[in-house]
């Protein structure tokens, strides 16, 4: 299945103000059927927290909470991958398999190809499951394993990200 998004023109009556973030978390909103697996809802949540009180004054956009009200979800998914530098997309079982999520993953990868400024933004994070299961047009994407542990390689690499992008400001 193929999806097209078009660009939304710059002149658009009733446009809000274009906002900027560091990042896009984009997740499946609904529960696991395995309660076993970790929420993806959760997962984001805990990333969003974690890397917006770092003291490096990131910014994440998070659907729930940033998404215009009254605005199409594929309008709020297309301002939020346009206004940010990095898109996290968060990867497990239930996911992949949500039509929705595979427009989202369509969406930035467009928006990779579109924006010469956002070459290489495209983050897949892995719950659970490994790159292989992973979407298909992933796969030659680097990506990294999702873990809890603070000093994991998941959160050395997302750190390393932003630090490459966000040198500490001296006064």
């Amino acid at each position: 299945m193929v999806f097209v998004i078009m660009k939304m023109a710059t002149n658009e009556p009733g446009k809000l103000p274009k906002k900027t973030f560091d990042f896009c978390i984009c997740h499946r909103r609904e529960a696991p059927r395995d309660e076993e697996e970790p929420r993806d809802e959760q997962v984001a949540e805990e990333i969003l927290r974690i890397l917006e009180t770092s003291g490096k004054k990131l910014t994440g956009y998070y659907g729930p909470r940033d998404d215009n009200v009254g605005m199409s979800f594929s309008r709020n998914m297309q301002q939020a991958f346009e206004g940010s530098k990095y898109i996290f997309l968060l990867l497990s079982r239930e996911c992949i398999k949500c039509r929705w999520y595979e427009l989202e993953i369509h969406e930035s990868l467009q928006q990779s190809l579109e924006d010469p400024e956002k070459k290489n933004n495209i983050i897949p994070i892995f719950i659970n499951i490994s790159k292989v299961e992973g979407p298909s047009q992933l796969r030659t994407i680097t990506g990294v394993t999702y873990s809890t542990e603070k000093e994991s390689p998941f959160w050395y690499k997302i750190n390393r990200l932003f630090m490459r992008r966000h040198p500490k400001k001296t006064h």
